[in-house]
């Protein structure tokens, strides 16, 4: 009896000593105040934009969004207010299609973008014969295709080219659409980007 006691004695320990340790982890790197946004970088390839997330259960701690350097860059604004929010901006140039001190969606020709205070953070190519929609909350996203895709007009394709940018395909219709990175081009035979 007394030898069960120890062992649970010792497992409750264990597991406080445990929890007092990732809440230490926490502490160090990952706790911030409402409002608080900072880029981190990841070495030469990406960062992250990360922006402090509210909780009622437990420390407010920072959620991280992947920025490939490649193709984008971490930018950070203010509001009025002062808080700050952290995003990953398309390339280091403001975007015509964007407003200063607007966070939303917009419809454009070939798709959506999301647009971060005058930066474009995400742009979506909507697929052939499809439209951009906006929800209900102005969230952007495509109509189903209405059409099939001269590009998926190979039997059975499933990945195609249409010029510089790759195509899903399903039964003759577009999935999805991609625009290869520059320096990239699409491969006709395997429908993929690939290095110039």
């Amino acid at each position: 009896m007394k030898r069960r006691m120890g062992w649970r004695i010792t497992a409750v320990i264990l597991c406080l000593w445990g929890a007092w340790s990732i809440a230490c982890y926490q502490s160090n790197d990952d706790r911030c105040v409402p409002g608080q946004a900072r880029c981190e970088s990841n070495g030469d390839y990406a960062s992250y934009a990360e922006n402090c997330v509210e909780s009622d259960s437990g420390p407010h701690l920072f959620d991280s969004a992947f920025c490939l350097k490649r193709t984008s860059s971490c930018r950070i604004t203010r509001d009025d207010s002062g808080s700050a929010r952290a995003f990953c901006a398309i390339g280091d140039a403001l975007d015509d299609r964007c407003e200063a001190g607007v966070f939303a969606d917009r419809c454009v020709e070939s798709g959506w973008i999301r647009c971060s205070d005058g930066y474009a953070s995400t742009e979506t190519l909507c697929p052939y014969g499809a439209e951009c929609e906006l929800g209900e909350g102005g969230e952007g996203g495509c109509s189903e295709p209405t059409e099939p895709s001269p590009a998926c007009a190979e039997p059975g394709s499933i990945l195609a080219c249409d010029g510089d940018v790759t195509v899903r395909c399903d039964a003759g219709y577009e999935v999805s659409r991609h625009q290869c990175w520059d320096g990239y081009v699409c491969d006709p035979s395997s429908g993929r980007c690939e290095a110039e």
